[in-house]
């Protein structure tokens, strides 16, 4: 299940501005068509699945991934992440990614690096979907290689 969708994005960016980005212009015949006309689902669909991706690869070592039901924080993530690849795929359409898309990118991936050191926590409705981390170890008091004393005599 995807974190964001079409009609997501529609609600940051213009429907035109969608299609500018995502309709290629197609040769065939010698005849230049498309270009900017009508929005391309597929290539939507494929920058909502690159930014899933990386939001997945921040979250996993914390979170079940995929989540079954979307938190707002991961949805708002996807939509700004995905824009920026819209606009990372044409960026001479307007002379280069504008400066409040690369913000909210920026922005994002702070943001999942701290869920990623558990800075940030994300409100899933289910506590059972934080990993709690523990460390296992085979050794305990009585099986140490060096004991106190053998340490002393190196002080």
């Amino acid at each position: 299940m995807a974190y964001s969708s079409l009609s997501d994005l529609a609600l940051l960016l213009p429907t035109p501005d969608i299609a500018q980005l995502t309709d290629d212009p197609t040769y065939s015949g010698g005849i230049l068509s498309g270009g900017g006309m009508t929005i391309n689902a597929s290539v939507v669909t494929e920058v909502v699945s690159v930014a899933d991706a990386i939001i997945d690869s921040y979250v996993r070592g914390r979170y079940t991934v995929p989540f079954v039901t979307v938190p707002a924080e991961i949805r708002d993530a996807s939509r700004g992440l995905a824009i920026a690849g819209l606009f990372e795929r044409r960026p001479s359409m307007t002379a280069g990614v504008p400066e409040p898309v690369k913000d909210k990118k920026k922005e994002v991936m702070e943001w999942l690096k701290g869920v990623r050191d558990g800075k940030n926590i994300l409100n899933t409705g289910t506590a059972s979907s934080l990993s709690a981390g523990y460390f296992k170890s085979n050794k305990d008091s009585d099986s140490k290689t060096f004991t106190s004393d053998i340490l002393d005599t190196y002080a």
